[in-house]
């Protein structure tokens, strides 16, 4: 029997939200779509996100004392906050955002119970990770794919958590709760990271807007990424999404021409081609395990041997 597959696209939008994990809490984007699943570091239907909330996993809130994780940005212990939603009104929020997708509740999916037999299944397919997306025009023309980052921005004495959104075609959008600022051509948000506009770090004691979710003070910051290596980070990822040598690639083939001849020549290479990766996406040149452990030891400790 001839055996053949279809892939369905499907429609959705993100809010606010926070993963209560470990005893720490991680700010996300939950992932809603017009068939009623969820994204919130699992794929879940309509009933599965109610339970996340009732579990404590989905959260609207975090104590103050607690620390608050952003991916890409840096992990904060709260002083104090004030939060838009109590659990109730939180499910009540998300349910609205389906039915704002999907007005008539038409075709909404029920997730298979987990069995041994279809656990890995119900949580693994059909589903694939979202996309940021942006219309480019009207007829044929397919939209144009993006990637999302987290900043500061600030306007005067208010400090807000924005998503930037990086799009292949050279723009990006910054996205700050329902309102939306273009930057067209995109290298005008470097132009706002050197102009202060748009930032990764937090004095003591700031007050933070989370746009859809509350405002937070910070007592104190556990870590940040510094701005400038978020400036380079963004360059990278443009690049990538043009089809362009990102600063990680350029490292990885030092690295494997030093491999492939040791001398000082491809030392340097590698030395200075390790030095153009963002500080914070520097584990990501190895292994899981090895992180960039080999690549500090070529650059700083050449006489030592590989360990194998």
């Amino acid at each position: 029997m001839q055996r053949i597959q279809a892939t369905r696209t499907l429609q959705g939008t993100t809010v606010a939200g926070l993963i209560h994990n470990g005893g720490q809490y991680f700010y996300v984007q939950v992932e809603i779509y017009e068939d009623g699943t969820f994204d919130c570091w699992e794929r879940v239907d309509l009933a599965g996100v109610q339970e996340k909330i009732h579990s404590g996993w989905l959260v609207s809130s975090v104590p103050a004392g607690q620390t608050l994780s952003i991916h890409g940005l840096g992990a904060y212990r709260l002083k104090q906050a004030e939060w838009l939603y109590d659990a109730k009104r939180y499910v009540q929020h998300l349910l609205e955002k389906v039915k704002e997708l999907n007005p008539h509740m038409l075709n909404v999916y029920t997730m298979p119970e987990d069995t041994d037999d279809n656990a890995f299944i119900s949580k693994r397919s059909p589903f694939s990770a979202g996309k940021p997306i942006r219309d480019i025009g009207t007829g044929l023309r397919k939209p144009v794919e993006g990637k999302g980052f987290h900043l500061l921005k600030r306007t005067d004495a208010k400090v807000s958590l924005v998503e930037l959104v990086l799009y292949a075609n050279g723009s990006a959008v910054l996205y700050e709760g329902a309102e939306e600022h273009e930057y067209s051509p995109w290298e005008k948000v470097l132009e706002h990271i050197d102009q202060g506009i748009l930032c990764t770090q937090l004095k003591p004691q700031s007050e933070v807007h989370i746009p859809d979710l509350g405002t937070i003070t910070v007592e104190e910051t556990l870590y940040d990424v510094d701005v400038s290596e978020k400036r380079q980070e963004l360059i990278d990822e443009m690049n990538a999404l043009q089809g362009k040598e990102t600063s990680l690639e350029a490292c990885r083939q030092a690295y494997i021409d030093y491999l492939i001849d040791p001398n000082k020549w491809a030392r340097q290479r590698l030395k200075e081609a390790y030095e153009k990766v963002p500080e914070h996406l520097r584990m990501y040149l190895g292994s899981m395990d090895d992180k960039d452990s080999d690549y500090v030891r070529i650059i700083d400790r050449p006489h030592e041997k590989r360990e194998v």
